[in-house]
């Protein structure tokens, strides 16, 4: 087979679990962040309301009654699932960056990602690159899994935005690192825009 047929086979693999990455994450986060409807929806159903129906307001007067019992039960679980969140964004990015570290190494032969190295391959392979947010998605993938240390101070040099209410590299860890929807679209768009042009 030659080298031109493998790359293009190599890249729709690549482009289909981008893909498969991009369905799951939003499959995950979206039913998180719905858990309050979810809620409401099991609520409608254990007291047998429609969807029109207005539920019925908390029992001010019976403390621990059956409707308190399940809007704390409800109120319990959404606030779970709002925690959950951040972790599972975290995760997706782990599992993105490590998607794209196999695929490079895999197409230089080697063992090891190297960055700079990488950059220099694709660029000399015609490829478009986005490097600077590939930097920024192997940061952020060591940052998540190793918590405080350089890969987390490297990233907060890089993009203070990425952390919440950290002042100095020195306060950047994994529990400081925020992943919204809008930073994993653009470290997705980085690696499946790294195609041929």
């Amino acid at each position: 087979m030659s080298p031109h047929i493998r790359q293009v086979i190599r890249m729709a693999l690549l482009n289909m679990r981008i893909e498969e990455i991009e369905h799951a994450y939003y499959a995950a986060v979206g039913s998180l962040t719905n858990q309050k409807i979810t809620e409401s929806e099991k609520i409608r159903g254990i007291l047998k309301l429609g969807p029109e129906e207005p539920l019925p307001e908390p029992e001010a007067d019976d403390e621990g009654g059956f409707i308190d019992e399940i809007y704390e039960l409800a109120a319990e679980r959404i606030e779970r699932a709002n925690n959950s969140i951040p972790f599972v964004r975290k995760a997706f990015v782990i599992g993105l960056f490590h998607l794209w570290e196999r695929h490079c190494n895999s197409a230089m032969k080697r063992n090891r990602y190297i960055h700079d190295d990488v950059m220099v391959w694709m660029e000399a392979n015609g490829r478009r690159l986005k490097a600077e947010t590939l930097l920024h998605l192997e940061l952020a993938c060591h940052c998540a899994k190793h918590g405080p240390g350089n890969s987390c101070k490297k990233l907060w040099k890089l993009r203070p935005d990425l952390f919440n209410r950290v002042n100095n590299e020195g306060q950047a860890s994994e529990s400081t690192l925020v992943i919204s929807n809008e930073t994993f679209d653009e470290f997705l768009k980085a690696v499946s825009t790294s195609r041929r042009g």
